[in-house]
């Protein structure tokens, strides 16, 4: 499947918000309008295996989720968490990958929206590890609000 392949099923299936990347790999990075919570793009990535397109993060939830521990493994709970996610949205785990497989090339918008929802929900799995903790994006939207509003006790002049 080339590039404009892809690009002309997802004019018909999804918004002009997914750019598609040809890669010298000979897959399509498909650059998605979801964060991850860091404020990272989201890019998921289609390549063509027999006669199917298998729709992936090739491992970026799990890389995310991991650089956010000092842990070696993930945790049980936290693989339960994921393999709930998985099999909810109907997606298969290969190995660290979150996948969908699609026999027609229309079915690669609600794959793509699909493995895209699951990674953001990975991601958001460390909530569950640190519960307090505040990425960069969440700690310039909570500083940016706090200027925002008049501080109490303060002395405003009559001008």
């Amino acid at each position: 499947m080339s590039v404009e392949d892809v690009r002309s099923v997802l004019q018909v299936g999804l918004p002009a918000l997914f750019d598609c990347v040809p890669r010298e790999r000979g897959d399509v990075r498909v650059n998605t309008p979801f964060l991850l919570p860091d404020g990272d793009v989201l890019s998921i990535f289609l390549v063509e295996r027999n006669d199917t397109v298998v729709v992936s993060d090739y491992g970026t939830a799990f890389s995310w989720l991991k650089m956010q521990s000092y842990e070696a493994r993930v945790s049980p709970q936290i693989r339960s968490h994921l393999s709930d996610i998985t099999e909810a949205l109907r997606l298969q785990l290969n190995g660290v990958h979150i996948e969908a497989t699609v026999q027609q090339p229309a079915e690669i918008p609600s794959a793509l929206i699909d493995v895209s929802s699951a990674v953001v929900r990975v991601a958001e799995l460390r909530r569950l590890m640190y519960p307090d903790a505040v990425t960069p994006l969440e700690r310039f939207d909570y500083e940016e609000s706090a200027t925002d509003k008049p501080q109490p006790n303060s002395v405003q002049s009559a001008d």
